[in-house]
């Protein structure tokens, strides 16, 4: 049995942005999407990437996200990061060791 939910108080702007995830992640369509993230909430299905980047990173996933930056782009620039403080460790454990 199909039922359809009304939605109101959405602006153009997140609307727009919605449709750009869709898209973006290969859904038929809107409907397809919104209810993938209605059962992955509901019912507790394992968490995307994006949404282990956001329980870790907070509001800097959102804010990035409302920047118009996809999940990709967050993930670079996480992994660029990553590598600077990676590098960084090195550096300073071989400036111990001497």
């Amino acid at each position: 049995m199909a039922h359809t939910i009304k939605i109101s108080g959405l602006s153009d702007e997140l609307l727009s942005r919605i449709d750009e995830r869709w898209k973006g992640r290969h859904y038929a369509d809107r409907s397809e999407y919104v209810r993938d993230l209605i059962r992955k909430d509901i019912l507790g299905e394992v968490p995307s990437f994006s949404d282990g980047i956001r329980s870790l990173f907070g509001g800097l996933h959102d804010s990035a996200i409302l920047s118009g930056l996809s999940d990709d782009e967050i993930a670079a620039d996480v992994e660029e990061a990553l590598s600077e403080v990676r590098l960084g460790r090195r550096r300073n454990s071989d400036q111990s060791a001497k």
